[in-house]
């Protein structure tokens, strides 16, 4: 089963605070916001208006989670690998307050003993809105804080309406989910650390004559960024989401609710003030007992990106 990636890619995309550490002039306000960028490709540093980018972003599904938790290796002969190309935006509509899109086109490859698939389409988009309560240089002692709201729209195709052998050509949930986090954030010498906690729920659809509900799911993502003299930086990020049983016509079924673990190691080069480099390395952990009913994946991306 594909996992939508609208929940991990809400927290990357727009669930941290936008707050920059202003100690001694722009250069190192943009070395803050430059580290907080190397886990956050759409957001918004203090000093840009807006931006616009693109991200290719490739995985590799290495295994599954059962339902009870025990690893499974794929099997010899079968593979999954999935690419896609998505286009990044965000504008500041005030001076807390800032927008961001996240629009993919997905393509997918799966193969087992007997056949094989390929198929291709618009994935789901994701919307967001942050806004920030209290910025991180504005107080000594007190972290940076930001409240988001987003959404994730049901424009990718639906596991019910594939063509292929192998369902290749779905591209996503089928369902709007609804998102909303907090996100803290303090600059530490030449460290920022932030943490972000983010509730999700899918709304229930119909997949043909069935009324399905997929329960709500939490997350919870820790990071930490290095600045380098230079301003570019590093990050590596933890996140673990949990989502409770599904809902088949009104009925909860037992052992259906997922949990999965992600680490990511991702980085930022400024070519200048108004263009950036990012990219970055994950993977769900292919170890029994932090998953449940979930794909252990392997992958990496590289987006770039123009600010104004």
């Amino acid at each position: 089963m594909r996992r939508s990636r609208s929940t991990f890619a809400s927290v990357l995309g727009f669930g941290l605070t936008a707050a920059c550490f202003v100690v001694s002039g722009d250069a190192r306000a943009q070395a803050c916001c430059s580290a907080a960028s190397a886990v956050t490709p759409a957001r918004l540093t203090t000093h840009e208006r807006g931006l616009v980018g693109l991200e290719l972003r490739s995985q590799g599904v290495i295994g599954s989670y059962g339902p009870y938790g025990a690893f499974s290796a794929m099997p010899d002969g079968s593979s999954e690998v999935d690419l896609s190309v998505a286009l990044l935006a965000a504008v500041r509509i005030g001076p807390r307050v800032q927008l961001a899109a996240l629009v993919p086109w997905q393509t997918t490859r799966r193969v087992t003993p007997d056949k094989g698939d390929l198929g291709a389409g618009f994935g789901d988009a994701n919307l967001g809105v942050r806004v920030e309560v209290l910025r991180e240089f504005e107080h000594r002692y007190v972290p940076g804080i930001a409240v988001l709201v987003g959404s994730t729209l049901p424009t990718g195709r639906p596991p019910e309406l594939a063509r292929g052998p192998l369902a290749a050509d779905a591209t996503g949930i089928g369902a709007v989910q609804l998102h909303a986090a907090v996100a803290l954030e303090k600059r530490l010498g030449h460290w920022l650390v932030g943490a972000t906690g983010l509730v999700a729920q899918r709304l229930t659809r119909l997949a043909g004559p069935v009324e399905t509900t997929l329960g709500t799911q939490l997350t919870a993502l820790v990071n930490a960024s290095y600045i380098f003299p230079n301003l570019s930086a590093v990050a590596a990020s933890v996140s673990y989401s949990g989502e409770g049983d599904a809902s088949i016509d009104g009925e909860d079924r037992p052992d259906t609710g997922r949990r999965s673990l992600h680490l990511a190691i991702s980085g930022l080069y400024p070519i200048s003030s108004r263009v950036r480099f990012q990219s970055s390395l994950f993977v769900t952990p292919p170890i029994s007992d932090l998953g449940r009913n979930q794909n252990a994946v392997v992958g990496g991306s590289f987006a770039a990106l123009t600010s104004f």
